[in-house]
Formats: structure tokens, C-alpha cells, sequence
């Protein structure tokens, strides 16, 4: 049978559903909407908000929520769910930190390793979650905490910098690598390289989840399993590989992280959870799509960094910020549970 050819739906259309319920406007905009309402309200409240330069380092922060958050997506896809990212992004930086200062190892090293540990970790995740089948929310929990405790042990609780002191008195061997300290503060072309990491990251991201049959039997696999086996998708093999790339991802977040740090800092990656979380769940109401995806985490990633650096430049306390993330992540939810309705009536 040939393939019925999908026709967008037209602009009149649209503007007539608007019309006759304005709830569509809300359910399919309503992110995207809030989003320009807020760009405007700080540009007002601050007209220096959003400068090119400013703007530049707002896309730089983006990227380790952007990386971590398409950790969080990862999971969600295959209808699981993984909160030890935050941790692993922590253990990454450390063990990347802790290799050039503590061991002099190579670069190549101080890169490749903390990914292989971030994918390990997604690795027992997926032993306990698809194995042993254990409830993913409370396995990641629990290594969430297990990793935690690895990386403060690691690092005897202490933070890890170029001509630290050591334990034996001696002064730490290492530094960073400037070609690590590029990562996140380096340029090309003129670009800060975090932002192309993001573009070629995201770009990848985007072209096999969305492009290809490998993303479409990821999805499958989330939306309706038993389905799915019966099709002859390798359910559990998806579901293992979707952890897999969580930690991975994370740990590219922890990498980029402690490039920017310019060291490994205990639980620095622990706030990105929230972060994470937030935008992902943030991009599944914009425009209405009702689903983990990657344009749409990008532009929660990129929300959130928004509206934290003008609360910062309105001077609202660090400490205050987390009451607006919160309520931010309650209306995404809230967004497409509404849309779902909307789509199931």
C-alpha cells in the first residue's frame, strides 16, 4: 500500500480552531508563548538584557543543562526515567579533574575515561531496571546516592584543582590540559565551542531519534512495549541502551562542566537535576508534541537559562530561584496534561 502523504494543517484552519477554542492556543503555544513573554518582560526590567555577548553566555550555560537534559530524554523516551544523572555529571567532572591533577593522564584520557564511567554507570542502571526488572524511579534513586557517595570518596570529600594540597603534604602533580580547558572556553570561528558542541551534539541527537527507524522502534518501545516485542523490536535491548546514553550524556555535561570550573567540585552537577528534568519536561508541551524530544528540551534548556540569568541580573536571591524552576516544571506538566486530554477526547 502506498504512503498517504502527510498534509500539514493550514493556516486557516488553525486560525479557526483558535477561535473556536482558545484552550488549542494554550495546549500547543503555551510554552513558546511564555517563553517571549518573559524575553520581553526582562528586556523592559533591564534593557541591556539579551546582548550578543550576554546572549552568548546564556547559549555556553545552556549547553551542560542542554547535554544532562538529553540524559533525562533518553529515559523518558522508553517510558523509564533516570534522576541519577546529576550525580554521574558530578563523578564525571571529578574523575576528569582528578586524572589531570592527581595522575598527569593525557588528555585523550582525561576524556574517554569519565565517558566510560557515565555509560557504566547507565549500564547497572539498565542490569537492575530491565534485568531484574526493579522500578527505574527507585533504582536511580538509589544510585543517585550510590554514586554520590563514590565520587566524595574518590576525592576524600574535597574538591579537586590544579596545585591542590594532598594529604601527604606534597602539591598535586597535574594541571588541566588547555586543550580540555578549550571545552568550554575556547573559541572556532569566532563561535564559543560549547555552543557548536551543542549544535553537532543536538543536530546528531535530533537525526536519529526523529530520522531514522533506530529513533521510531525508540519511541515504539516507550508508547506501547508489548506491542513492540510482538513487532520484533528488541525491547529490553532499547530499554538497556537508553540508560546507556543517559549516563553517557551526563557525563558529557560533567566533562563540560568541570571545563568551565576549571576544576571538580563536589556534587556540582547535583542542581542540574532539577534543570534537566524541567526542561525536558518542558519540551514535551512545546508545540503541543506531547512527547521527549530534542528541539523541544533545546528550547526548555535554553528557557531556563533565560529566565535564571534575569532573575540574577534582577538581583532575585540564588536561593529563591529554585521556587520558579519548580513552579516552572509544574506548568509544563500541567501543559501536557492538559494536551493529552485535549488529544484523548
Amino acid at each position: 500500500m502506498a504512503d498517504v502523504p502527510i498534509v500539514s494543517e493550514p493556516a486557516q484552519s488553525v486560525a479557526k480552531r483558535v477561535v473556536a477554542d482558545p484552550k488549542f492556543l494554550l495546549g500547543k503555544y503555551g510554552t513558546v508563548a511564555i517563553f517571549v513573554f518573559i524575553i520581553i518582560t526582562f528586556s523592559i526590567l533591564r534593557p541591556k538584557f539579551l546582548t550578543v555577548s550576554d546572549f552568548a553566555d546564556i547559549l555556553v550555560s545552556t549547553s551542560i543543562t542542554f547535554f544532562i537534559s538529553l540524559g533525562v530524554m533518553s529515559s523518558l523516551v522508553v517510558n523509564g526515567f533516570d534522576v541519577s544523572i546529576g550525580s554521574v555529571a558530578s563523578l564525571a567532572s571529578m574523575v576528569a579533574a582528578g586524572l589531570m591533577v592527581l595522575h598527569k593522564a593525557p588528555l585523550w584520557i582525561a576524556i574517554v575515561v569519565p565517558l566510560a564511567v557515565g555509560a557504566a554507570v547507565g549500564l547497572v542502571n539498565a542490569l537492575f531496571i530491565v534485568r531484574f526488572k526493579m522500578p527505574d524511579l527507585l533504582v536511580t534513586l538509589g544510585m543517585m546516592f550510590a554514586v554520590d557517595g563514590i565520587q566524595q570518596t574518590y576525592s576524600n570529600g574535597e574538591n579537586i584543582y590544579p596545585q591542590m594540597a594532598l594529604s601527604s603534604g606534597k602539591t598535586a602533580p597535574g594541571t588541566f590540559w588547555p586543550g580540555f580547558n578549550y571545552i568550554a572556553s575556547g573559541k572556532l570561528f569566532g563561535v564559543p565551542f560549547p555552543i557548536i558542541l551543542t549544535v553537532i551534539i543536538g543536530a546528531v541527537m535530533f537525526y536519529l531519534f526523529e530520522k531514522t527507524r533506530w529513533g521510531r522502534q525508540f519511541y515504539a518501545t516507550g508508547d506501547n512495549p508489548e506491542a513492540s516485542r510482538i513487532a520484533g523490536i528488541p525491547v529490553h535491548r532499547y530499554r538497556a541502551f537508553a540508560y546507556v546514553l543517559s549516563g553517557a550524556l551526563a557525563a558529557v555535561g560533567g566533562i563540560v562542566l568541570a571545563s568551565l570550573l576549571g576544576s571538580g567540585e563536589n556534587e556540582a552537577g547535583a542542581p542540574y537535576l532539577l534543570n534537566a528534568v524541567t526542561a525536558t519536561y518542558m519540551g514535551f508541551s512545546v508545540w503541543g508534541l506531547n512527547r521527549a524530544n530534542v528541539v523541544g528540551t533545546f528550547v526548555g534548556a535554553l528557557f531556563l537559562s533565560v529566565l535564571l540569568t534575569g532573575l540574577t541580573m534582577l538581583n532575585v536571591p540564588y536561593t529563591a530561584q529554585n521556587i520558579f524552576q519548580g513552579g516552572l516544571l509544574i506548568l509544563a506538566i500541567a501543559f501536557t496534561a492538559f494536551s493529552n486530554r485535549k488529544r484523548q477526547a
